[in-house]
């Protein structure tokens, strides 16, 4: 969501006026806005990078395919629609030439199929992006040539300025950073809570969901209708086609991900009546960027606030729960005559000495433990961990009763990605050989 120009100056969408610069959210995250212009760019060197066209089946094998927001994304493409859908039937073909040579044991095909779930071509290209980015940002701190005050508070998200906190090593620098990460997370609770309280508008202002995340990479910016180009005018991070199962998004063959979109669907009911009710947040409020970025959307400004509150408290929460690492205690030599420790004396130092009494320092906390953490603990991730293990497990109970012409059917719904779910979740050994037997027989011939 590129925020408008005409929004930047001084009132909201509504005409309301917004107050001083100072109290007001920035021009837009320059991370995002770099990371907008690099989605459009991959999908235009798609179209014209020929070494980039020539590698991306080994890449689909590697990653088992796109994710499901780009794959619909590049599904709907007419430009791209057929040419993306042999590459990835050449990649089943190719996953099923390289089961064929190799063991479902073997090192290579365990890091392809237990990667599966957070691997994609075009999601890596946005990562890889965004860390440089920041990276870059980071060292100009370091350097003097920036001020960490005045690039977090304005010329960053609060997502991108926490990415870019836990970047840093420790010592002064990363103090400053964390204190001014804190000032403008209360900055943007204090702004939304004024606007609810004033009663001054019921429609966010898009800078305010800018200012917590203007473009999240782990999900795709999606057309808002079927005949849209996509790239032209989208949507921040809110996968609308895929996830809320709107009439672009087609008919998915995949049973897994219908069942997925069922469960996101529900999950954003389930928000909304949180907020709505006024409910505690962990109930259903997101933790993660990329599920608080699907809930953005169309939000009012009180529920804007429950939403930025929820994320904003489990950003810092995450950092409390890394606890201190003791030091192992000493065992102290007991006396041959005894098999028990006498008492402590009043006063004495316990065994280990002062690490174990009052803990050993943080171990070092760098951005991915945290992130894992605030993902482990968000609700949108465990409703869509919960649905999609029971979808294949539905679809494992399936396969088993099926015949052997209704195995080789089943086997072909699936997309690669819930293809190595199969595998994973597959209960016995013989009904994993039975799926890889079906795949190789089929080789590319996946139901579009």
């Amino acid at each position: 969501m590129m925020v408008p120009s005409d929004l930047t100056r001084g009132t909201g969408a509504n005409g309301v006026a917004v107050g001083s610069a100072a109290e007001a959210p920035g021009p837009g995250c320059e991370v995002c806005g770099q990371l907008g212009e690099a989605h459009d760019k991959y999908l235009a060197r798609l179209r014209r990078d020929g070494r980039m066209r020539r590698g991306l089946t080994q890449a689909l094998v590697a990653s088992m395919g796109f994710c499901p927001g780009h794959e619909q994304l590049l599904r709907s493409d007419p430009e791209l629609r057929d040419w993306v859908g042999l590459r990835i039937d050449e990649a089943r073909a190719g996953f099923a030439s390289l089961l064929s040579r190799t063991r479902l044991q073997d090192e290579v095909l365990q890091e392809i199929v237990f990667g599966a779930r957070n691997h994609c071509p075009a999601c890596l290209y946005c990562r890889r992006l965004a860390g440089h980015r920041i990276s870059r940002k980071l060292r100009d701190i370091q350097a003097g040539r920036d001020r960490a005050s005045a690039l977090l508070s304005d010329r960053l998200c609060f997502e991108h300025a926490r990415q870019l906190t836990e970047r840093c090593d420790g010592g002064a620098l990363k103090s400053r950073l964390l204190r001014a990460l804190r000032r403008k997370g209360k900055a943007i609770i204090e702004r939304l809570q004024a606007r609810a309280e004033s009663g001054a508008s019921m429609c966010c202002d898009p800078r305010d969901t800018a200012a917590l995340v203007e473009y999240v990479f782990d999900t795709v910016q999606a057309a808002s209708d079927a005949g849209q180009a996509p790239g032209m005018d989208t949507v921040s991070g809110a996968d609308l086609a895929l996830f809320r199962g709107s009439a672009a998004a087609g008919f998915v063959s995949c049973p897994v991900c219908r069942e997925l979109r069922q469960a996101r669907a529900s999950w954003l009911d389930a928000v909304s009546s949180t907020i709505r009710l006024e409910q505690p947040a962990w109930l259903a409020l997101p933790t993660c960027a990329e599920h608080l970025g699907i809930c953005l959307d169309g939000q009012t400004t009180a529920g804007l606030r429950a939403l930025a509150g929820a994320y904003i408290d489990a950003a810092f929460a995450a950092r409390r729960k890394l606890k201190p690492v003791a030091a192992p205690a000493k065992k102290r030599s007991r006396n041959s005559l005894r098999w028990f420790d006498p008492p402590a004396r009043a006063g004495a130092e316990p065994p280990g000495g002062d690490a174990a009494a009052h803990g050993a320092a943080h171990p070092e906390e760098d951005g991915e433990e945290l992130s894992c953490y605030m993902r482990l603990h968000c609700p949108g991730c465990q409703a869509a961990d919960i649905a999609l293990r029971g979808a294949v497990s539905s679809w494992l109970r399936a396969y088993a009763c099926a015949s052997q012409a209704g195995q080789g059917g089943l086997t072909r719904q699936l997309c690669l990605k819930h293809l190595a779910e199969a595998l994973i979740y597959a209960p016995q050994q013989n009904l994993r050989a039975s799926i890889l037997s079906n795949l190789q027989a089929g080789g590319g011939g996946h139901i579009a």
